[in-house]
């Protein structure tokens, strides 16, 4: 099918493009472990894809000949901060200059951000993007990275840059995604429902868990779409990359060096930064990098915690909650902007919804948009970064993307 010139509706563009999508799973899926070998083939929906999105989507074959169909994000004027700040009400820092999602090395690139949540057939996860499969889920922060890497060269999992930068691109265009935030609906709108891959029984009734990728509404999408990313809230959690907390200090790897799958991202792992309150980074556990405390001694799970540049108040025992719009620093903390536009704090109005969880003791990661039992605390600016890198859940599942360098 091509798209032809003409006067479509947006229900009709994504009709067609949505029957694509779906035409390429069906072939992924009668191929051994996804696999299309047939250049043919191969060609043909690399081309319907890419004329039926008008250029938004690519699909593109691994290096295991396995397709992932990715929304395309340039380094042009949306992905600069004097965009992203919207007037300086999500941040004050402005200029020309690139959000760091799209610095790699030192180099500008353009990203392929998996348009769906990787997927899970016969039992096997695979880090492809298609719409239609159940979710992949039970897997661990290493295994989704080598998954995604095994991809080829610039493919990684999703990192907490390229998050950051969604986040921001959806407020700045004003629109907040819903999704499979309450047992196969919507939390926000219960008419909005997708098709269901997984119920299960507590206390004698039953409840609709996953459900298939991108089988949602439009409103589903990042901005609305037929063209952008799917399921960023509910559904499964998503690991993300190139962010943790360790024993409570903030640690990064430099701009979005963390999808380059060359950088280790170890636990020992010399890649990783602390924050200090002039936005530089610095070494891991010098004085007044910026950490998470606490407010007070806590007695129970849920307590309230802020950003601060010591730890006063450590728990191995009970995890810290709060509203990510809430998120404050302590007195005499300065917040930088560095951390708003990684998506560290909250934006400083219009912030996106979702709950943020922690703990400052140990390696902590974070899983990124709240799955389908998420309520009213999913959102783009959910995240639950509580446990360890080995942590596995069948809630939590991961996204593959592709940085590719541009010559600039």
């Amino acid at each position: 099918m091509k798209y032809v010139s003409g006067r479509y509706t947006q229900g009709q563009v994504a009709t067609h493009l949505f029957e694509a999508e779906d035409a390429l799973t069906r072939v992924a899926l009668a191929g051994t472990g996804l696999v299309i070998s047939d250049d043919d083939i191969k060609q043909s929906f690399i081309n319907q894809i890419h004329d039926l999105s008008m250029g938004r989507n690519e699909v593109v074959f691994d290096d295991n000949n396995r397709p992932s169909v990715y929304t395309i994000y340039r380094p042009d004027e949306k992905a600069r901060l004097d965009y992203l700040n919207n007037g300086g009400t999500h941040f004050t820092k402005g200029g020309n200059e690139l959000h760091p999602a799209f610095i790699v090395n030192g180099n500008v690139v353009e990203l392929l951000i998996g348009k769906y949540l990787a997927g899970r057939v016969g039992g096997t996860n695979y880090g492809v993007s298609l719409r239609g499969l159940e979710p992949a889920h039970t897997i661990s922060l290493d295994s989704s990275m080598t998954l995604c890497s095994g991809k080829g060269t610039g493919h990684h999992l999703m990192t907490q840059a390229e998050w950051a930068y969604l986040m921001l691109l959806a407020l700045r265009e004003g629109y907040q995604p819903r999704g499979n935030d309450s047992y196969g609906k919507s939390y926000q709108d219960s008419t909005e429902k997708a098709e269901a891959i997984d119920q299960y029984d507590s206390s004698g009734t039953q409840y609709i868990g996953r459900t298939l990728t991108g089988s949602g509404p439009l409103s589903w999408s990042l901005d609305g779409s037929p063209f952008a990313p799917m399921d960023l809230r509910g559904n499964v959690r998503e690991w993300n990359s190139g962010y943790r907390i360790k024993d409570g200090e903030l640690q990064v790897l430099a701009n979005n060096n963390a999808a380059d799958s060359t950088k280790d991202q170890g636990v020992d792992s010399v890649l990783w930064k602390a924050i200090l309150q002039s936005g530089l980074l610095a070494a891991p556990g010098i004085a007044d990098t910026y950490k998470w405390d606490f407010d007070s001694a806590p007695t129970a799970n849920g307590a309230a915690y802020s950003l601060n540049i010591t730890i006063e108040n450590s728990s191995a025992d009970y995890y810290g909650q709060k509203t990510f719009s809430a998120l404050t620093a302590k007195d005499g903390v300065v917040v930088h902007d560095l951390l708003r536009i990684l998506g560290l704090m909250p934006t400083l109005a219009n912030a996106a919804l979702g709950i943020q969880y922690m703990r400052n003791v140990g390696e902590r990661f974070g899983h990124a948009g709240g799955n389908w039992l998420g309520t009213p605390g999913a959102g783009l600016g959910y995240r639950l970064a509580f446990y360890g890198r080995s942590y596995t859940s069948n809630g939590i599942g991961f996204r593959s993307a592709l940085y590719r360098r541009l010559n600039t």
